[in-house]
């Protein structure tokens, strides 16, 4: 289970009843406004206020990958999603008006 507190992501172990810390963000980035586990169990994404997210790998706690977001309107009302990765590579996607 994990548990978002203010800048910090941290994790419960049910079965020895222990918990650690996952990550601490820094005030730029933070709060922290979601975490989702992926099906493997293994895998945390921490969605941050900044509107990046980070792929986390709870068994090593090491960050996987990071994506950012910037949301921009393109044209008249439709909007796009443009995704910084971290090789710095974009991704783009179109008639967004958030990112998911």
């Amino acid at each position: 289970m994990s548990i978002a507190l203010g800048d910090t992501v941290y994790l419960w172990d049910a079965s020895s009843g222990s918990t650690s810390e996952l990550v601490t963000v820094d005030e730029d980035s933070g709060p922290i406004t979601s975490v989702s586990w992926a099906p493997d169990g293994r895998h945390i994404a921490v969605g941050l206020n900044s509107s990046d997210v980070q792929l986390w790998d709870t068994s090593s706690n090491r960050l996987v990958c990071r994506v950012s977001c910037f949301i921009t309107q393109c044209w008249g009302n439709h909007y796009c999603s443009l995704f910084l990765n971290l090789d710095r590579s974009f991704s783009a996607v179109e008639n967004t008006q958030r990112c998911a």
